[in-house]
């Protein structure tokens, strides 16, 4: 394995962010977890969250978040994951 993430998918993005959300891919089990940084492409106003996320067993990233304050809803923008551990 090259330790590469070749894509991943966004279920539910939320919008109206504040900031960008940390990004945190947790250990499902049997692998090291990661982390990473999402950079936002447009002007955010409120909110809070918290993103989790796994790498299903075809290599596909799944991630879900929950809002800790405000509304959000995502409507575009980038992830940028660093291998950790």
């Amino acid at each position: 394995a090259d330790d590469t993430i070749s894509g991943f998918v966004i279920t539910n993005s939320g919008s109206g962010y504040n900031l960008a959300p940390s990004v945190t891919i947790a250990d499902s089990g049997g692998g090291q977890g990661a982390v990473g940084t999402a950079v936002l492409d447009e002007a955010v106003t409120a909110g809070q969250l918290s993103l989790s996320g796994y790498q299903s067993s075809s290599g596909q990233l799944i991630f879900s978040y929950s809002v800790t304050s405000g509304d959000c809803e995502a409507k575009r923008g980038t992830v940028t994951l660093t291998k950790s551990g």
